[in-house]
């Protein structure tokens, strides 16, 4: 999920896959092995995704505890 969703946010967004080709340029001077040459790129997506999702984990809940502390639940009764 984090691999689709880095993909999406990077092919969607020029400037960031435009500096991920450019750190992928640089980093491809020192791997020289096929494989590393695939795996790199997909990495650098899944990292993506798990940095958005976690941005916007953080921003969920900090709604939800703002929305908790402004509306307290009926019935509840304060010591």
């Amino acid at each position: 999920m984090f691999l689709v969703g880095g993909s999406l946010l990077v092919h969607g967004m020029p400037w960031l896959g435009q500096a991920l080709d450019a750190a992928l340029a640089v980093v491809g001077h020192w791997v020289a092995a096929p494989l590393w040459q695939f795996l790199l790129p997909q990495l650098l997506h899944v990292l993506v995704g798990a940095l958005v999702g976690c941005v916007v984990l953080a921003c969920v809940g900090l709604v939800q505890r703002m929305r908790a502390g402004a509306a307290p639940t009926p019935g509840a009764q304060k010591h």
